[in-house]
């Protein structure tokens, strides 16, 4: 039987509401400098339901998913504790060029950020929902394994 090379580019790999749905979670393959990549926003909903795009949504090789899921796993972990300085920002995590930082708004709301450290690229969501990075970045791990785009982790040891 024939091998077949079917075109994910632009696939929904993952996603989850967040913030009283105001806000949509999302991961899709995209086709980046290097190839197969994968790009993570919250995108906002508009009063007319339709999904925003975000500004400058963080893009990344599938091979830097791993860290950045560990990075978000981290920052779950570090920010009830974390420390704002005078300008309302926290580091969470840091991982080479990533970074997981929390902010405090003017209004008093927290936010936490994943993305790069030069601010080229990054997904914001309420500090409340720090845990939908880490489930949505898992669910895409599990859809590229299953689409053969990422080893199983038994396929990485043999």
């Amino acid at each position: 039987m024939p091998e077949l090379h079917v075109d994910v580019t632009g696939a929904e790999l993952a996603s989850e509401v967040v913030h009283d749905g105001r806000l949509v979670l999302l991961v899709f393959l995209v086709r980046g400098a290097t190839g197969n990549s994968l790009e993570l926003g919250a995108w906002s909903t508009t009063t007319a339901g339709k999904l925003a795009r975000p500004p400058r949504p963080l893009v990344f090789s599938i091979g830097t998913l791993d860290r950045l899921r560990a990075l978000a796993e981290h920052a779950v972990e570090a920010l009830p504790g974390a420390s704002y300085g005078e300008d309302g920002m926290a580091v969470l995590a840091r991982d080479g060029e990533l970074a997981a930082t929390a902010m405090r708004a003017s209004d008093g709301t927290q936010w936490v950020s994943l993305g790069w450290a030069d601010d080229t690229g990054l997904a914001t969501v309420p500090a409340a929902g720090i845990g939908s990075f880490v489930r949505v970045l898992a669910e895409a791990e599990r859809e590229l394994m299953e689409l053969g785009l990422l080893a199983f982790p038994n396929e990485l040891q043999n």
